[in-house]
């Protein structure tokens, strides 16, 4: 099914008391690569579509910063050629950055808001 096509997983964080503190949502797309590059015949993208770590976590960035070695160590175990994230503040892109994300040109387009 989906959830093994496209390597779902959910990695979560816990404290010392074993409460979950935070989780990491990502699964993988495979497909053809950027139609610039003729050598380039399929990619293995990994996609982190989920990062939560709970408000009240002291922590919080070392926490979300393990997390994310933790979905980029998966990426790497199953072969993936590229990680993908999108950051939504510019806290969210430095702390992608300190884990070794690397801007790169994004488009989109505004469509407004759904008919209610």
């Amino acid at each position: 099914g989906a959830r093994e096509r496209l390597e779902y997983a959910v990695c979560m964080a816990r404290d010392a008391t074993g409460a979950v503190v935070g989780c990491a949502s990502s699964n993988v797309w495979e497909g053809p690569g950027s139609n610039n590059h003729s050598w380039q015949t399929l990619i293995k993208l990994g996609v982190v579509w989920g990062l939560h770590v709970d408000r009240e976590q002291r922590e919080r960035d070392a926490v979300a910063a393990a997390l994310l070695e933790h979905v980029v160590a998966r990426w790497r175990e199953t072969g993936c050629t590229k990680g993908f994230v999108m950051a939504a503040s510019d806290a969210e892109a430095a702390l992608f950055r300190r884990a070794g994300f690397e801007a790169h040109n994004a488009m989109t387009i505004e469509l407004g808001r759904a008919p209610s």
